[in-house]
């Protein structure tokens, strides 16, 4: 029940905030992200999506569409179940649609489901 009152887990150096751009930008070049930049650059590419924030690789829908931060597959739980206690232990429809907002993963319903 607490978690239901945004009870979120404390964050310091070893357990950073779970959507931190800069954790995900160290976790994306690893896990090889930034080739599908090269692979399908009409969708992908690797932009700042703030004054100051790390390069990030991002998925567009569309030309010109809000860019969608790529989940690196190692950040993809943490994600998960950071939203899920955020929302109240929403369904698995609700999660997917409010994490598709900003983040993109092509594995990511089936992960929930």
């Amino acid at each position: 029940l607490l978690e239901c009152f945004l009870n979120y887990p404390d964050v310091d150096h070893h357990q950073p905030f779970v959507l931190d751009f800069d954790l995900l930008a160290a976790q994306q070049q690893p896990e090889g992200l930034h080739l599908l930049c090269n692979q399908d650059p009409q969708y992908y590419s690797v932009e700042p999506l703030d004054m100051g924030a790390p390069q990030l690789v991002v998925y567009h829908k569309e030309p010109n569409s809000r860019p969608l931060i790529c989940i690196p597959v190692s950040r993809l739980d943490n994600i998960i179940n950071f939203y899920h206690i955020a929302l109240a232990h929403a369904g698995a429809t609700q999660l997917c649609n409010s994490i598709f907002v900003y983040y993109m993963h092509p594995k990511l319903y089936d992960r929930i489901l």
